[in-house]
């Protein structure tokens, strides 16, 4: 699986469908991208979906960088995330479909409610 965090993830992971991170946008969720160690959790590294709304997506994986409190997925979507770990983005999917997620991370695990043209999918993610 490739991006949407998220962070997509999470991924990331829409459709909460892979290959739908390209078109996002960065959100803000309180959180600045110029942050420094300790102003919000650590989620560089690798992360698998272990559950979503979208049961073929379990087990996938994608991958996030981070530079202070901005965490990037596989596809180059931006994420902000807040201190406590908040965070919020939208964009669209490849098809148009408008998309908007919300949740929390901390280091080892990533839990998201995405908005899919209209649709609920939560999504949890591990380290």
């Amino acid at each position: 699986m490739r991006g949407s965090m998220v962070i997509a993830v999470v991924a990331m992971a829409l459709g909460c469908s892979s290959g739908s991170g390209g078109g996002g946008t960065s959100g803000a969720a309180g959180g600045g991208s110029g942050g420094g160690a300790g102003q919000c959790p650590d989620v560089a590294g690798t992360w698998t979906i272990e559950s979503s709304c979208q049961s073929s997506q379990v087990g996938a994986k994608t991958t996030l960088t981070q530079t202070g409190c901005t965490a990037v997925d596989d596809e180059g979507t931006s994420i902000a995330l807040a201190a406590d770990g908040s965070f919020a983005w939208s964009g669209k999917l490849p098809d148009g479909t408008p998309i908007s997620c919300s949740g929390t991370a901390t280091s080892s695990s990533i839990s998201q409610t995405c908005d899919v043209g209209g649709q609920q999918c939560p999504m949890t993610l591990g380290k």
